[in-house]
């Protein structure tokens, strides 16, 4: 049988961004350096002195999302680096991103560049 488990509009937005913060963090270190050095490449660190491309997801790197989906008007603004952030940027930033992620990821992640299907 099943069970009904009725949530506030709150609690459900909080557990979606709770699955949606695992998942980014379980996240590939090489994806995440990606996007880290895309964040200081390209100006969203410079508030953070402690920002370092490590592959880990942390407050700063939180932050700098945060600052980089400002810039690009996502909302809500929650320092996750997901869907709604890629919806938003345009075609010159997702090419850096995947030239990006080409360099700090795997072998797959260069073959898949190389042949266009990334």
């Amino acid at each position: 049988m099943k069970k009904v488990i009725r949530l506030t509009e709150n609690e459900l937005i909080t557990l979606i961004k709770n699955v949606i913060k695992e998942q980014t963090q379980k996240e590939s270190p090489e994806i995440m350096k990606a996007k880290q050095y895309y964040l200081k490449k390209h100006g969203y660190t410079k508030d953070i002195p402690d920002f370092k491309v490590d592959g880990v997801y942390g407050e700063s790197t939180k932050k700098a999302i945060e600052n980089f989906q400002k810039k690009l008007r996502v909302w809500p603004v929650d320092g996750i680096w997901g869907e709604e952030t890629f919806k938003k940027m345009n075609k010159d930033q997702i090419k850096l991103y995947k030239e990006y992620v080409a360099g700090f990821g795997g072998f797959i992640d260069k073959i898949l560049h190389s042949l266009g299907l990334d």
